[in-house]
């Protein structure tokens, strides 16, 4: 015949319950704070990694941004961080002005390239040396896309390799002169088209001779007759 258990060996048994509830929760609370602690490191660590990345990348943007040109008045660009949980980063000219609300579809475009170009050099950790740009003079002027082949023109010069895709043939030409890595080579540019499979697919390819040397020099040295 079973013997009920008494109250007392009830309560003690609710005691030791309670005690191991209790160790159980404060042990959760305690990791709960460790994980918060490592999470506010984890995201200083990253804002100071975030800084020092921008810190690098500043004098590169300033420098492709007077070599782009976007604007004639504003001839330097900075940066600007906000944010403690997101970190945003926002450009700025003359006294603090937002360029997206003060340049043109074109100075914006030029601005921002030389801001993702900056990211590029900046790189240098990284072994993959080529720049990929698809149609990069959208809402450029004929001024500023010249700054910016002569700007690519610089990286190949330095080694990198510069895939460019670009609807002005006249454009693709010039870039195809530019982009060499020797004065004496041919350019070849590629012809992309729908092909009878709907996909796009290389129509063509052309090879484009380099500039003879001097051309410019020779016709800097004409004098028009009148």
């Amino acid at each position: 015949m079973a013997i009920a258990p008494s109250i007392d060996a009830r309560v003690a048994t609710l005691r030791r319950r309670v005690d191991v509830t209790a160790d159980e929760l404060a042990r959760a609370q305690s990791a709960v704070a460790t994980a918060k602690s490592l999470e506010k490191s984890v995201r200083r660590s990253a804002s100071e990694i975030v800084d020092e990345r921008l810190a690098l990348i500043s004098p590169l943007l300033n420098e492709l941004y007077q070599r782009l040109r976007p604007h004639s008045d504003w001839k330097n660009i900075e940066y600007s961080i906000r944010g403690d949980v997101r970190r945003f980063l926002s450009l700025k000219v003359g006294n603090d002005l937002n360029p997206q609300f003060v340049f043109s579809s074109g100075q914006r475009r030029a601005a921002g390239l030389a801001f993702l170009l900056s990211v590029h050099l900046a790189r240098s950790w990284a072994r993959w040396n080529t720049l990929l740009l698809d149609d990069p003079v959208q809402h450029i002027d004929d001024f500023r896309a010249l700054h910016l082949v002569e700007v690519l023109s610089a990286l190949r010069q330095a080694g990198r390799q510069v895939v460019c895709a670009v609807e002005d043939e006249a454009l693709a030409d010039l870039l195809c002169r530019r982009l060499l890595s020797t004065g004496n080579q041919p350019g070849r540019r590629f012809l992309i088209d729908t092909s009878a499979k709907g996909v796009a697919d290389v129509s063509a390819q052309i090879d484009v001779p380099p500039m003879a040397a001097g051309v410019l020099r020779q016709a800097a040295g004409q004098k028009v007759a009148g």
